[in-house]
């Protein structure tokens, strides 16, 4: 249930915001954060550290609410592939296990064979690179672009980005390991989110 919220919020995140600034609305995207992040909060109870981070950015928020800034809608387009990028490319050294093999490990529930383990570090890679790449476009955009522009990508393109990565690297997964995850194992995808 909380990952389907939480999914559901992304995205009347990133249309709410995007909608609002092509209607000038201006004065409601400092609000929709602090809605938004307070309800991430909520959301993220069981997990403290998580939870934490969304109080203080609701916080953030707040002050950009009761100050008529802005500024705090630019924030979360960085900081999200920021923390994501830490997150991949931090279990990539000094020995560690790569991110995506932890995730494939807890999906099939045994040892994953050498071809998979390299695979899958070869795919925590990419997406460390993808992430390089969204938070240089989306701080690109938001120096030299308008507020339009930036919404554009900030809220809608790096989405399509993301999935569009996600499936064309599911496609090739089938292709090179020539079989097709079950179901069961499918769902246990949502395991990704206790982290």
């Amino acid at each position: 249930m909380a990952n389907t919220a939480t999914f559901l919020l992304t995205i009347f995140y990133s249309l709410s915001m995007h909608l609002s600034i092509l209607a000038g609305l201006n004065n409601l995207l400092a609000w929709i954060v602090l809605t938004v992040a307070s309800l991430y909060a909520v959301l993220s109870y069981q997990q403290p550290i998580k939870s934490l981070f969304f109080v203080c950015f609701a916080l953030i928020a707040l002050f950009n609410v009761i100050a008529g800034y802005d500024f705090v809608i630019y924030l979360p387009p960085i900081l999200v592939p920021s923390i994501l990028l830490v997150l991949f490319a931090g279990s990539l050294f000094n020995g560690r296990e790569a991110f995506i093999t932890r995730i494939a490990s807890k999906m099939s529930n045994e040892k994953l064979s050498m071809k998979e383990t390299n695979y899958t570090r070869k795919v925590t890679w990419l997406w460390s690179g993808f992430f390089i790449l969204i938070i240089t476009e989306t701080v690109f955009v938001t120096i030299f672009a308008n507020k339009e522009v930036w919404s554009l990508f900030a809220n809608i393109y790096n989405y399509v980005f993301i999935g569009t990565l996600f499936v064309l690297e599911y496609a090739f997964r089938i292709y090179y390991f020539k079989r097709i995850p079950s179901l069961t194992k499918i769902k246990h995808l949502t395991w990704y989110s206790h982290y």
